[in-house]
């Protein structure tokens, strides 16, 4: 589990966690990693974290890596996840769904989603597909 108070604590400098494959990483994406402002990479894949994505997902301004791929999360993705400089999104293998938006999709170059029976994702504009999918072109 990710301590609740994580980035309050100093950790503000933080620019890169990297907790993936880890079998005590488990629950909900603390609300504490809202304070990491300068975090720049966020890889929490390959978990056994659930629940929706929290919306301070949209508010880390610096974040350019976004993985949650390998969980258990539910719920709709958020229309403004990343924030405005995030690149490189990937939600392969949870139970989301809803739909990413155009705009997530004019400023990110690569999205990992999946359609599956437990959750759909739909994609705009035809900026993007299920499984793994280039955006913008690239």
């Amino acid at each position: 589990m990710i301590p609740s108070g994580f980035c309050g604590n100093g950790e503000e400098t933080l620019k890169k966690l990297d907790l993936s494959s880890n079998q005590y990483v488990t629950g909900q994406i603390p609300a504490s990693l809202a304070d990491c402002a300068n975090m720049e990479t966020l890889i929490l894949s390959n978990n056994r974290m659930v629940g929706e994505l929290p919306p301070f997902l949209s508010t880390l301004q610096r974040l350019e890596t976004l993985r949650l791929d390998r969980n258990q999360f539910s719920g709709e993705v958020p229309p403004n996840i990343g924030g405005s400089n995030i690149r490189i999104l990937d939600l392969v293998e949870n139970s989301l769904d809803g739909s990413i938006s155009t705009a997530l999709c004019s400023r990110t170059s690569f999205i990992s989603a999946d359609c599956n029976s437990t959750g759909s994702i739909q994609c705009r504009s035809n900026c993007c597909d299920c499984c793994s999918f280039p955006c913008n072109g690239n």
